[in-house]
């Protein structure tokens, strides 16, 4: 039982660490995209 909690707890962990990345792509993708619409307006 505590083994199971221990790896969901890592399996856990690791999608939120993918997760994060994905959010900080986005993040930087849509400031670079604004900052570039702004440059040409």
């Amino acid at each position: 039982m505590t083994i199971r909690a221990s790896l969901d707890q890592m399996i856990g962990d690791a999608l939120l660490g993918e997760a994060r990345q994905k959010v900080a792509q986005l993040q930087n993708r849509l400031r670079t995209a604004w900052i570039i619409s702004c440059n040409s307006s």
